[in-house]
């Protein structure tokens, strides 16, 4: 019986043959003269055909169900292994074979590839201290009940995990070190690299895996994840050259903590939360993200760094702090900085914020304004005045003590002054001002005011000229304001006149009211004797009319000022 096994990828497909075994139901792949496959030769059959393999030869093995006992008597045959030296002499193919044995290597040097190709394999297989000087492939491979783990090895060609999957288990290398690439493409099964080392590319094109973690892992060419979707990603520690990686999707978090790369990165993923915190982007790069709450704390960019949101997404992706970050070096587009924490930014007066990000307002009855989160985090711990409407969806005070169990995306609030949250006011409004956007920079203004009229740490005199600075005209950016007390100054004027202004004596307020809004009116003459209690209104009315009108325009001026 001819037996050929097939297989197919994404972009192609590819086959092995072989002469079935002519016991019914076995699929192994008879030896060399016989017409039975290795595991239902005779003894002498066996042994002629195992004592016979030369280095060229291949050890057969596709298709056949190996268990324990056929595995030792393969591996103790001196053909194949030198037990001196623990040194596999031969290839070994066990392509579509099924394997109910543990095999368990420690210390082996295998001289030529070894292929697990279609295999399904019951048991763990494990590799500890053992250099492979050809390639290494489980392509298609199912691990059904054990793991397939490797410690401390060397590989020196191509390792291919190809399309593997694993039921309940996953595929881990340990402190391995790989001169070529390792290529797991359409993987179905949790890959773990703790501590290893790649000294070319590292690719997983189209995969779905349960999990991907690479803790401590250096590789020193491209990092390929195209297409891949993830059940979770971890690469804490990471070190990578890669110049493009995604775009890619994850499941459930994502995390580079602490990861470095050296080359300009072009990054594209789509996750629930995204951990880039202490991540080291030498050449900075380009961040587009989907979806994710992006934790940015403590990143350092040698050069300009793009975290941009997917313009099209139903869920617009969230930045939730920039605390110790090199934010002078970003610039931030379709994201919700709603609940970002920028206190303790470095550089935060020169970040770029383009009209797209949005920022929390705040809460009735306040004058609507953009604000952030550092100002709630203040007002929460102020007083319970203070606290009572301000409070942000997402957030809780960092000393709550009913804060016990909550979920991982909610921002701690910490305890702030107010003129440290004056002071993160005061450098974004630099950053709008620095593109000449003063509309942009005007609720940020208003709240470095707001900021400074609260701070305990300013001197009296100039805490009165502030809050009276507030009472009038809003910090000059609330006309309506400054146009209410003009009236109202008019109004109380035109009464006191009338009542007793005018040397005549009391007359109708209406006249009283005319002369009170010729008043500040320059170059206009007066054509009524006035009463001591009436230059002294005329005088007000005078003197601040003009100042409350000019506050007025200024308030408007600063909303259409480009």
């Amino acid at each position: 019986m001819h037996t050929t096994y097939t297989h197919a990828t994404g972009s192609g497909s590819g086959s092995s043959s072989w002469t079935a075994c002519d016991v019914e139901g076995c699929l192994g792949e008879v030896i060399p003269r016989e017409l039975k496959c290795l595991r239902h030769a005779d003894v002498d059959a066996r042994n002629r055909y195992l004592h016979g393999l030369r280095p060229v030869d291949c050890l057969l093995l596709r298709g056949v169900n190996v268990d324990q006992g056929l595995l030792d008597t393969v591996l103790h045959c001196p053909a194949i292994t030198d037990s001196n030296t623990k040194t596999v002499n031969v290839p070994i193919s066990l392509a579509a074979s099924e394997i109910s044995a543990r095999l368990e290597f420690d210390g082996y040097t295998f001289e030529k590839h070894i292929d697990f190709s279609g295999a399904i394999l019951l048991d763990h297989i494990r590799f500890t201290n053992c250099r492979f000087d050809r390639g290494f492939h489980s392509r298609f491979a199912f691990f059904q009940k054990g793991a397939l783990y490797f410690v401390e090895c060397s590989f020196s060609d191509l390792v291919d995990l190809s399309y593997t999957a694993a039921k309940n288990t996953s595929v881990g290398y340990n402190r391995c070190k790989f001169t070529k690439p390792l290529n797991a493409d359409g993987i179905e099964a949790t890959l773990h690299l703790d501590h290893c080392a790649c000294e070319s590319d590292l690719t997983i094109r189209g995969a779905n895996a349960g999990g991907l973690i690479l803790t401590a892992c250096s590789i020193e060419r491209e990092l390929d994840l195209q297409g891949t979707h993830f059940g979770g990603f971890s690469a804490p520690y990471l070190k990578a050259a890669a110049h493009q990686l995604g775009p890619f999707c994850v499941k459930g978090s994502c995390s580079f903590a602490h990861a470095q790369f050296s080359a300009r990165i072009q990054m594209e993923v789509e996750a629930d939360e995204l951990d880039l915190s202490g991540l080291q982007l030498r050449e900075g790069g380009h961040i587009l993200v989907d979806r994710a709450r992006v934790r940015l704390n403590h990143l350092s960019t040698g050069r300009s760094l793009h975290v941009v949101g997917r313009s099209a997404a139903p869920v617009q992706a969230a930045i939730l702090g920039l605390q110790g970050a090199d934010a002078g070096a970003m610039t931030f587009a379709h994201v919700d900085m709603s609940r970002c924490m920028f206190y303790g930014a470095h550089d935060l007066g020169k970040v770029t914020i383009e009209p797209t990000v949005r920022f929390a307002r705040t809460p009735r009855p306040y004058s609507s304004r953009r604000c952030i989160a550092d100002e709630f985090a203040w007002r929460q711990n102020a007083d319970s005045a203070r606290s009572s409407r301000w409070v942000l969806p997402g957030t809780r005070r960092a000393a709550d003590p009913k804060s016990g169990n909550v979920a991982s995306h909610t921002v701690e609030l910490p305890e702030l002054e107010a003129s440290q949250v004056a002071s993160v006011y005061h450098d974004l409004r630099r950053s709008f001002e620095t593109k000449s956007d003063e509309p942009g920079a005007a609720d940020f203004y208003y709240g470095e005011m707001e900021m400074r009229r609260h701070s305990k740490q300013i001197p009296f005199a100039e805490w009165v000229i502030v809050w009276a600075y507030w009472l009038v005209s809003g910090y000059g950016l609330r006309a309506s304001r400054a146009f209410a007390w003009l009236v109202l100054l008019i109004v109380l004027g035109g009464i006191g006149l009338a009542n007793w202004g005018f040397v005549s004596g009391p007359t109708d307020y209406l006249t009283g009211l005319l002369y009170s809004i010729r008043a500040p009116l320059p170059g206009v003459l007066r054509d009524i004797k006035l009463t001591a209690d009436g230059e002294m209104i005329e005088t007000a009315v005078r003197l601040l009319g003009p100042i409350l009108f000019a506050l007025a325009l200024l308030a408007v001026r600063g909303r259409v000022k480009r």
